[in-house]
């Protein structure tokens, strides 16, 4: 619509610039069907003019409005999200100190460690649920993975349960049971993050994370920033609020550094839904990489 009324402007402009030239010219001639011919056709353009400018006018009001209402709805819904995560976060602190941890901090990092060895592309993944005795998948279904494709600009590995049917389903929290204590949460959240540690390719590689549950995971080569990084290790923590858990646990991303991250976990029924709370950088670092 607009490149249609830009084309009767500049028309109607060339018309005008017409009409001036001959008019003056014509001063001192008596060809004049020429002049009458143009102004005929400016005056047939003019209405054209005059509704496109009012339909371009009127377009753009209301585009304005819609794109106004749109930012306002989301600095709104930003609000609510930022209002949301502090109000998790108090509830949070206040959790940690009327409640103290009851799971085992090796038990789970030996839980992790152990998930960490089933995740080898040899035998397909099959026995990801294996280490994860907490949590359970109904009966006649299974966990899988679909591995990346080697593709532009870049891909990543997803989990799906494979139904009685036959059929692929990515909604995995759908069929996960997950029991109400710290144990069950942990091993959630562990399944919850476990597609930073599959494969990527490419541009999914900016996904790509290393999960330090102790010390000893943590190694790198410079030493200095290794000193650093255990200095400012936090255990994984699961902590029991009113009616949710939060998970906090500290990874590596050569995308931003070391960080630790808080999530929320949600339990209904026994089936969890997981909502990112806080991730903030202890250790800054950028590998300059970009795909």
């Amino acid at each position: 619509m607009k490149i249609v009324f830009i084309i009767y402007v500049v028309s109607w402009i060339i018309l005008i610039c017409i009409y001036t030239i001959n008019h003056l010219r014509h001063k001192t001639s008596n060809d004049v069907e020429k002049k009458y011919l143009v102004l005929a056709g400016i005056i047939l353009l003019a209405p054209i003019i005059v509704v496109g400018l009012i339909i371009t006018g009127l377009s753009s009001f209301f585009k304005g409005r819609k794109q106004k209402k749109v930012l306002a709805e989301y600095d709104r819904k930003k609000e609510e999200e930022e209002n949301y995560k502090r109000a998790s976060l108090s509830e949070l602190n206040n959790a940690i100190a009327k409640y103290p941890q009851k799971g085992s901090l090796s038990e789970y990092a030996r839980v992790a460690h152990n998930l960490s060895d089933c995740l080898s592309p040899d035998n397909d993944y099959q026995y990801i649920m294996k280490p994860l005795h907490n949590i359970s998948l109904p009966k006649g279904t299974s966990l899988h993975v679909e591995r990346c494709e080697t593709k532009w600009p870049g891909d990543v590995s997803k989990l799906y349960v494979k139904t009685i049917q036959g059929a692929k389903d990515y909604q995995i929290w759908d069929y996960v049971n997950v029991e109400d204590n710290e144990k069950s949460v942990w091993e959630a959240y562990l399944l919850y993050t476990l597609w930073h540690s599959l494969p990527l390719c490419q541009h999914g590689l900016y996904a790509k994370r290393t999960y330090f549950y102790d010390t000893d995971d943590i190694g790198f080569k410079d030493k200095t920033m290794e000193t650093s990084i255990k200095q400012s290790f936090v255990a994984p923590q699961v902590v029991k609020g009113a009616n949710k858990y939060y998970v906090i646990c500290c990874y590596w991303s050569n995308f931003g550094g070391f960080k630790q991250e808080t999530v929320e976990i949600i339990l209904n029924n026994g089936k969890a839904s997981f909502k990112d709370i806080e991730n903030k950088t202890l250790y800054k670092y950028d590998c300059g990489i970009r795909f």
